[in-house]
């Protein structure tokens, strides 16, 4: 699996995994670094002469969709040698869950910019789950309980051939859309 529970954040990238992400219209390989990154190893000490750029995100950033050497962070960094972009985006991310990765991950790898990919569905991502959202305990933002990371049922549901039919996802896509 390429996500675990994550006692803070609800869920993470599963550190050192390497899987096949997709849906019946794509397919992709992913690896994640010893950190739970997208991409190559990241030394802990920044690499001198290096500005070193962490991104926070959702599926954006993290690249769903797309090879690890086709995320626009590996597409950033290649814009200059002095740059090392580190992807720390995480499918279905808030702008809670990404403060937070900074908080437990990020700022110890004394990033010199920090890049939060806003996207519109960020802001529901935070507020509009059934799951507890984090809270601020003793001045802490905390996540009140571990979440479970379910893993998909594998059986057939009624109707299974629809989410294979592109015009059924076209619409289902939109009225998602339409329901934020």
């Amino acid at each position: 699996a390429y996500v675990e529970p994550s006692a803070t954040r609800g869920w993470a990238n599963t550190p050192s995994a390497t899987a096949v992400y997709g849906e019946p219209e794509f397919h992709f390989d992913v690896k994640h670094n010893a950190l739970g990154f997208r991409g190559a190893e990241v030394p802990a000490e920044k690499p001198p002469g290096k500005l070193r750029v962490l991104m926070l995100g959702d599926s954006f950033t993290y690249g769903i969709g797309v090879a690890d050497d086709e995320t626009f962070s590996v597409k950033l960094e290649a814009l200059d040698p002095r740059f090392e972009v580190l992807n720390a985006g995480v499918n279905g991310y808030g702008t809670a869950q990404e403060l937070l990765l900074l908080r437990d991950q990020g700022l110890a790898l004394h990033p010199d910019v920090v890049v939060v990919v806003f996207f519109w569905n960020d802001l529901a991502n935070n507020f509009l789950r059934d799951f507890p959202r984090f809270r601020l305990q003793e001045g802490e933002l905390v996540w009140p309980e571990p979440m479970v990371v379910e893993k998909k049922s594998e059986a057939p549901t009624r109707r299974a051939w629809l989410r294979h039919s592109r015009v059924y996802r076209f619409v289902s896509d939109r009225l998602k859309i339409v329901g934020y």
